[in-house]
């Protein structure tokens, strides 16, 4: 969990990403990573019975229960 201002997070991410398994991320948010798969909250419930290995979920405006809990459910392992 990164907590912070966007470009600070943003940062670290672009730090991050290249180490991460590109085929089992799923970002949540209207922004993401060129190549990345990205879906916005909107989106998140037609994600369900999908999986993935690395969630990022971009909460910088809000972090909305039922967008969340739904991301949750498409982790696995």
């Amino acid at each position: 969990m990164l907590a912070g201002e966007r470009a600070w997070a943003w940062a670290l991410l672009r730090q991050a990403l290249p180490g991460l398994p590109q085929q089992g991320l799923l970002w949540v948010g209207e922004q993401a990573p060129d190549g990345i798969r990205a879906v916005t909250l909107q989106q998140v419930p037609r994600s369900l019975g999908s999986e993935c290995r690395v969630l990022v979920f971009d909460a910088i405006d809000g972090l909305p229960a039922d967008a969340f809990a739904a991301a949750l459910g498409t982790l696995a392992g």
